[in-house]
């Protein structure tokens, strides 16, 4: 389950069903998250990873969908919105993560 094609963004942990295996919620939808990564029309095919993309740019790339995105398409971790990083707007915005020592995080 996801906040997208709504009046606005939901509570986080608004739904329980859709948290990840490892108890993780809300990682599609609500807003738009700003990445590191330049944006590139392409990555480098050797770079089969976690691919860099660019080292430099104007345009961020922006991953998972927002309350706003109309379909659930946009709602993928590997669709990619393209932006100039000076722009503000109600629908992208970030995630605060936190790594857990070994043996904390499940695995």
């Amino acid at each position: 389950l996801a906040a997208f094609n709504q009046e606005g963004t939901s509570p986080v942990d608004a739904h329980p069903k859709g948290a990840s295996p490892f108890g993780i919620m809300d990682m599609a939808g609500n807003v738009w998250e700003w990445v590191a990564d330049w944006y590139a029309n392409k990555y480098d095919a050797n770079e089969t990873t976690d691919p860099n993309g660019s080292l430099n740019g104007e345009s961020r790339v922006l991953r998972g969908g927002s309350w706003y995105s109309g379909s659930s398409v946009s709602l993928r971790g590997a669709y990619r919105f393209i932006n100039h990083s000076d722009n503000r707007n109600n629908v992208f915005g970030f995630r605060v993560v936190e790594d857990l020592p070994a043996g904390q995080a499940g695995l």
